[in-house]
């Protein structure tokens, strides 16, 4: 899993893509990989909001336990079958 912070945001030929006090869990390598995407805090004393350290959370997971992966896909089929 791939960890970029980028202190004036991230863009693409498209414009923003995400604010510099937005975070994302992106795909990469054709669905492959995760890549984490972060704001750049250079203030240690600034509380980092409970969303963002959610998301971190789940990304580093997902890296450290592949059973989680596995968990949650399963999750989410039976929540799809449930739907139906």
């Amino acid at each position: 899993m791939l960890m970029h912070m980028h202190p004036e945001g991230i863009y693409s030929d498209n414009g923003t893509v995400l604010d510099t006090d937005e975070a994302a869990i992106v795909t990469e390598e054709k669905g492959t990989k995760v890549a984490l995407l972060l704001p750049f805090q250079p203030d240690k004393n600034v509380p980092v909001p409970s969303a963002i350290l959610y998301i971190t959370a789940c990304a580093l997971r997902a890296t450290a336990e592949p059973e989680f992966v596995e968990e949650m896909i399963e999750w989410l089929t039976n929540q799809q079958k449930q739907a139906h």
